[in-house]
């Protein structure tokens, strides 16, 4: 009734779009979606743009369904599959999870793997070795992409450790300088099985974090909500976190080195030569 009256347009069989609606790229992902049937998932490209992986600005809409199982077969946006993880959900579309999106990347933008593997390593999206497990169940000799991905992920297990930022490097040095033990770069910390979180420094052995805050941290609501988070899961796991700014770094370097001194002699004898000094 309503698509005779014009309210509603068919768009395919079992689509309807209420007419006037703006044509999205969205709009078009979810069409394709709901097309292809109830288990299908926003891949390749376009899981790429969903996941904001670097140069994944493709406009093209792709999706991926286990075979046999689509219901519109007349799109070539549809790819099959013999085998498909349960997903992911970002920005509210079901879509391959972060290592099957890099993976699949590797057939049609290998240029954009190695960016992807980094970026989602950066963001905690992923972890190296959850990469190479996909690269050893999903992955196989001859698949499209398989190639690129394997390259990209063994670049990445490779590549030596670097520091961010200015700040790191500072701090780095002042620890250098003071005798003290140097923590572990960059360091992951697995907190369960689904979650992992970088920070910029770890004290492995004895659980201490070390986080540093430069000049664009303040103000920024939602990051600063997302560290609040971070660091009570991580004294849940019984780390402690060490915070630091630019003006401690820079203009208070005893109250730093003093700071870390306490910390570490609670779990181990601090190197001899190594005091706390009181001067500001």
């Amino acid at each position: 009734m309503r698509v005779r009256r014009g309210s509603w347009q068919r768009i395919r069989r079992g689509v309807l779009l209420v007419a006037g609606t703006a044509d999205t790229w969205e709009q078009r992902l979810w069409v394709a979606l709901l097309a292809a049937g109830p288990r299908s998932v926003a891949s390749h490209r376009s899981a790429g743009r969903l996941w904001r992986l670097p140069d994944c600005v493709s406009a093209r809409i792709e999706v991926t369904v286990l075979r046999h199982d689509r219901a519109d077969v007349a799109s070539g946006r549809c790819r099959e599959t013999l085998a498909l993880d349960p997903g992911a959900i970002v920005a509210g579309f079901p879509v391959t999870t972060i290592e099957r999106t890099l993976l699949d990347l590797g057939a049609f933008a290998p240029r954009l793997v190695r960016s992807g593997i980094d970026d989602a390593l950066g963001r905690t999206l992923t972890t190296l070795p959850r990469l190479q497990e996909t690269l050893r169940t999903v992955g196989r000799r001859g698949r499209a992409g398989t190639a690129a991905f394997r390259q990209a992920v063994d670049a990445a297990a490779s590549a030596p450790i670097e520091l961010e930022s200015e700040l790191e490097r500072r701090f780095e040095r002042l620890l250098r300088t003071s005798g003290l033990p140097l923590p572990d770069p960059q360091h992951r910390i697995l907190l369960d099985s689904h979650r992992t979180v970088r920070v910029d420094f770890a004290y492995v052995h004895q659980k201490l974090a070390i986080e540093l805050d430069g000049f664009a941290f303040h103000g920024r609501r939602l990051a600063w909500e997302s560290d609040l988070d971070r660091h009570t899961r991580l004294a849940v796991a019984g780390w402690t976190v060490l915070r630091f700014t630019w003006t401690d770094v820079t203009q208070r370097p005893a109250h730093v080195i003093g700071t870390v001194s306490d910390a570490l002699a609670r779990t181990f004898i601090v190197p001899a030569g190594v005091v706390r000094s009181e001067a500001e």
